[in-house]
């Protein structure tokens, strides 16, 4: 949904799709995997949590308060009926809507990594029991931002505290004895704790050496995600500007990869890696965003949603040399278009009327990036300029940019 956001104005498809999320939850509190609703739709936490994502990214990206104002009900609701389905302190699993004939459509994890098929050769128990509190803790964390934008402060703080209480025991309990891995060590689940912040910021650089070893030795270079893993692992390489890993696996023309998809004919993206099943779905569309976040470098800031304020930061570390992009949103078109040549990077950057953003560049020292030709400090509507941990921040207004500089070495 990031993606089709990103890339299509997509906000009354969402608000009618939410309007029938909110019509199928039952008296209980549950949310069908589907709405409206389907029999046998398969799915677990990360489906029905849908309830919470959704409206969140909705406001996220077009600045619209309705979804969470409308969805709040239904949200503290279905939490609530989580609630009942804890035990020994995490979320067990349990039959959703719909699914009492059919319990294998139940309690999913990544679906459908490469090699594993659809009611089939499955991940173990362990692995899919911390998936699912994983994602738990993602909604818990959504949840608690969105009762303080509603206004709801106690309810927010109740989640925001379940969550770093799950994601402490998710820590204690699935964190391997190499003290780098968890669960089975595969991607998905070193990214989903990474990014949630389940891993202490100690072990962090620890669990991110192991992710990389996985994806450039292990998997040769390849991704080994499914749908949700796709998307939290490229959430978690752009965050940590680690462009250069989502290059390495998205430049792949063997399997697993998107690359074997066009060399073997798909001209949609298809359900499974290996082209069973759907041949038109939208579990492996992650990849959209990073176009626009991690390589334009066009990304929102949740503190002024809708993009009033922006973070600007090109994927320079993709190994890239030419990246042109625009995107649409409420206040007027984003525009980024950086080249690299050498060890200069120019980059022309486009701030709509009405908004401001926060530039992120590659840079050895200040003297290093200009604007217009002429040093950053002289520049009037660019603020607070500095340096820090080999990057150039600035606050811009409104208005075109063209910044140069002189990219530290490798």
């Amino acid at each position: 949904m990031e993606m089709g956001m990103l890339n299509f104005r997509t906000g009354p498809f969402y608000a009618k799709w939410a309007a029938d999320w909110r019509d199928a939850q039952n008296a209980e509190g549950d949310v069908p995997y589907t709405a409206p609703y389907a029999q046998d739709a398969g799915g677990g936490p990360a489906w029905s949590g849908f309830c919470v994502t959704m409206p969140w990214q909705v406001y996220l990206t077009y600045g619209d308060r309705r979804p969470l104002e409308l969805g709040w009900p239904v949200i503290k609701k279905w939490l609530a009926f989580i609630e009942t389905k804890m035990g020994d302190g995490l979320l067990q699993p349990y039959v959703g809507i719909g699914c009492a004939g059919s319990p294998e459509w139940n309690f999913l994890g990544d679906w459908v990594p490469p090699g594993r098929k659809q009611g089939k050769d499955r991940v173990d128990d362990r692995s899919t029991l911390f998936f699912n509190n994983c994602y738990l803790v993602y909604c818990l964390q959504i949840a608690a931002k969105i009762g303080r934008v509603v206004g709801d402060e106690a309810q927010a703080e109740t989640y925001a505290k379940r969550a770093e209480e799950l994601a402490a025991r998710l820590h204690a309990r699935f964190l391997n004895p190499d003290g780098a891995t968890y669960a089975n060590g595969e991607q998905t689940y070193l990214a989903m704790p990474l990014l949630f912040g389940i891993t202490p910021p100690d072990i962090a650089p620890r669990v991110m050496a192991a992710l990389k070893r996985d994806i450039t030795q292990t998997r040769e270079g390849h991704l080994n995600t499914g749908m949700h893993g796709n998307y939290f692992l490229t959430k978690y390489l752009i965050n940590e500007r680690r462009n250069d890993l989502l290059t390495l696996m998205h430049t792949k023309e063997d399997f697993p990869s998107f690359g074997h998809m066009i060399r073997s004919g798909a001209t949609t993206i298809w359900e499974e890696w290996d082209g069973d099943n759907s041949q038109i779905h939208n579990t492996m569309i992650s990849i959209g965003l990073w176009f626009i976040e991690g390589l334009a470098g066009i990304r929102y800031d949740e503190q002024a949603p809708g993009f009033k304020h922006f973070i600007a930061a090109p994927g320079i570390e993709s190994g890239l040399k030419r990246v042109d992009a625009t995107l649409a949103t409420g206040y007027g078109k984003i525009g980024s278009a950086w080249r690299v040549e050498g060890d200069a990077l120019t980059w022309e950057l486009t701030v709509p009327p009405n908004t401001t953003a926060t530039v992120v560049l590659p840079a050895a020292e200040l003297g290093a990036v200009r604007e217009s030709g002429r040093p950053v400090e002289a520049q009037p509507g660019l603020r607070r300029p500095v340096v820090e941990n080999g990057l150039f921040l600035g606050e811009v207004a409104s208005g075109t940019y063209q910044f140069t500089s002189e990219l530290p070495p490798n």
